[in-house]
């Protein structure tokens, strides 16, 4: 399949979508870093405006908004004005809505502070969408199914942020400083990242305008939702991040809970899920290579499926943190194949990717209330086996990740 996104230089397309690659690669690694470098510093915000745990609740729910925001509107944003553009503003309004957040804190102002999260959560979704989208594509390219490799570069950058973030807390850096002294420089380096992303060619790319040919971006992005297979794709992404953001937000405490641990042990219980999560992306070209899309997704979501009923009913903590290991290296994976699959055709990428990202970002909306009414009635531990719905949908829903039939060259 020719890409001519990548094709700044037609004569060596591979060549242009390995340096293609290589940006991107560099932008999540540093993605990874602004966000985790930001959200460390959460409870510090909270202490500094001394918030209630309801009114810091309803604080965060605004990235929330913001993100959904930009999730649903960021296809028709890359069909208009294309990839680079759009990682470029969203790299922009990522510096600009983490300096607010550091003015705020500076200067004591919950107005600004909003003003800075509702611009963060948007710009996380304004660059998240198109870096996935020229990963996809170029991966496409070189016939590499390799998207789960550009997801461990942002955990790896997510575990380099938080580090900085403790380093900063434990040498008395204030939190406004941290962010305008450190998250927003690497969210400007996104920005001067994304101008080097090989220019596109002026037809058939997601870069060359309307994702539906001549009707119009915004008409090509509301088509994508009336897709059966990309909505199955979406419900996928949901089920999948309803277990990724399920064991983010309980599975320390439901350790804690379940098997009378302490917090330390239940935050190591929880590095040990993203280490395994993230040693699970990194194989991820390896495993589909050699499984394809539909049956790594069967695959993994049973060593998920095993993984979970073995946190669930371990009777000590060995087993708990054996089951935390296989339900992160079966965790791993259907985020990743989902959007590759959903960006299959390139002119309809940006809206099919925005689609099923979208999905994912309701699937973490929806986490914390839902599954903390159910773990306030039947316990934290016992709660996480609501998730093997989740998993089992996924199963049901592998064979919407076969490669699109007008898309040669790909292993299903």
């Amino acid at each position: 399949m020719s890409t001519p996104l990548m094709h700044s230089h037609p004569s060596d397309p591979q060549a242009v979508a390995r340096r293609t690659q290589r940006i991107v690669l560099a932008q999540f690694a540093i993605f990874g870093v602004a966000q985790a470098a930001w959200f460390a510093r959460m409870p510090a915000t909270k202490a500094r405006f001394e918030l209630t745990d309801s009114q810091f609740g309803t604080l965060l729910l605004v990235i929330s908004i913001g993100a959904l925001i930009g999730m649903v509107t960021s296809g028709a944003i890359v069909a208009s004005i294309g990839v680079r553009k759009t990682a470029y503003l969203g790299g922009g309004l990522l510096a600009l809505g983490m300096g607010l957040s550091g003015i705020a804190l500076a200067q004591l102002s919950i107005t600004i502070l909003v003003a800075g999260f509702a611009v963060a959560g948007l710009a996380g979704a304004l660059v998240n969408i198109p870096l996935n989208i020229a990963a996809s594509i170029s991966g496409k390219e070189l016939r590499k199914e390799n998207l789960s490799q550009f997801h461990a570069l942002y955990s790896v950058g997510s575990v380099a942020g938080s580090a900085a973030a403790s380093v900063s807390a434990h040498a008395g850096i204030s939190p406004a400083a941290h962010l305008i002294g450190l998250a927003v420089p690497c969210a400007l380096v996104i920005v001067v990242l994304a101008r080097q992303i090989p220019p596109p060619s002026p037809t058939n790319s997601a870069d060359a305008g309307a994702s539906h040919g001549n009707r119009g971006p915004a008409k090509g992005a509301l088509t994508a939702w009336r897709e059966k297979r990309t909505l199955r794709i979406g419900v996928l992404m949901f089920c999948g991040s309803l277990s990724e953001g399920a064991a983010n937000s309980w599975l320390a405490l439901a350790l804690m809970t379940g098997l009378d641990v302490s917090e330390a042990t239940g935050a190591l219980a929880l590095s040990v899920f993203t280490a395994a999560m993230t040693a699970g992306r990194f194989a991820g070209p390896w495993v589909i290579g050699r499984l394809g899309r539909v049956r790594t997704v069967v695959v993994t979501g049973c060593v998920a499926l095993m993984g979970l009923v073995g946190v669930i009913t371990a009777p000590t903590v060995t087993l708990a943190f054996a089951g935390a290991v296989a339900w992160g290296l079966g965790a791993a994976l259907s985020g990743p194949v989902a959007i590759s699959a959903a960006a299959d055709d390139p002119l309809h990428a940006p809206a099919r990717v925005a689609m099923a990202s979208a999905f994912g970002a309701a699937a973490q909306i929806a986490t914390p209330p839902v599954f903390g009414a159910l773990a306030n009635v039947i316990g934290a531990r016992p709660m996480l086996g609501t998730i093997s719905i989740g998993l089992l949908a996924t199963l049901g829903l592998s064979k919407s990740v076969a490669p699109d039939s007008r898309t040669p060259g790909m292993d299903g």
